[in-house]
């Protein structure tokens, strides 16, 4: 019998991990100037002028890490996603009429 085809779910992974990868560069991008002007003493009137703000800019860049890694983690199951329901799509197609593929049998309308 044919096996079930997902074509939303590997979109949809591609679209959050391009977004998540873009987050995620801007967090470790912001974190990284953060700490850069609080450590060359030029930002001492800040609006986080704590002793501890160079922790806090530290955690900002494990945060933006951490998005970055989830946007390539939902890159890695769209691609695969995507050659999966490239693969079943061959299954079925072999499954309904024998073929390996349609194109270049020039078939139309109800011969598919």
């Amino acid at each position: 019998m044919y096996e079930s085809l997902d074509l939303q779910t590997p979109n949809a992974a591609l679209w959050i991990g391009l977004l998540f990868l873009l987050i995620g560069a801007a967090v470790v991008g912001h974190a990284v100037w953060r700490r850069k002007r609080y450590r060359s003493g030029v930002d001492q009137d800040s609006r986080y002028a704590g002793p501890d703000r160079d922790v806090d800019a530290g955690r900002e860049r494990i945060a933006g890490i951490v998005m970055v890694v989830l946007g390539a983690v939902s890159l890695g199951y769209a691609i695969w996603g995507m050659n999966h329901g490239q693969d079943v799509m061959t299954q079925n197609l072999n499954t309904k009429y024998g073929v390996e593929s349609v194109e270049g049998k020039g078939w139309r309308g109800n011969a598919l």
